[in-house]
């Protein structure tokens, strides 16, 4: 699977999906620059007409890996994300923001053995991405969030 990324702009308020290149700096290893409507041919290496390409410092930006997970209306799950676990046995199960990082295990215990896509919350998404839903994302919709996950 292609790495895919979208971008909380911090400048304009605003989700961007168009990231055509993340620039990276050797030394630090932290991201420096984003390009969006930026575009490259199949091999990657070869740019094709980039009139309308966008660069800015990552500064502005808080970038966010696509999980490879949909939920059950299809919808692509993102770290940043915001899931509603629904229903289990009639009781609401949980609500939680999607991360990158450690579970609980099925005891209930926090496991170190495993790293994976995980609410904050340490439920495992790829677990639950069929029944959950997204319903929102941890910039545009903070009102769907307790006092206590808001960070």
């Amino acid at each position: 699977m292609k790495p895919k990324f979208r971008a909380w702009d911090s400048l304009e308020n605003k989700m961007r999906y168009d990231i055509g290149v993340i620039e990276f700096n050797a030394f630090d290893k932290n991201v420096s620059a984003l390009a969006f409507n930026h575009h490259l041919d199949d091999t990657g290496y070869g740019e094709v007409d980039n009139s309308q390409s966008e660069y800015y410092d990552a500064l502005c930006f808080k970038l966010m890996q696509y999980t490879g997970l949909k939920d059950k209306n299809g919808t692509e799950i993102y770290e940043g994300d915001i899931i509603d676990k629904g229903y289990l046995n009639g009781v609401h199960d949980e609500i939680g923001v999607v991360t990158f990082g450690t579970g609980f295990d099925s005891d209930g215990s926090q496991s170190e053995s495993w790293l994976g896509w995980v609410t904050d919350k340490g439920s495992s998404v790829l677990d639950v991405h069929e029944k959950c839903e997204v319903i929102g994302n941890v910039f545009e919709n903070k009102n769907l969030l307790s006092e206590d996950d808001i960070e």
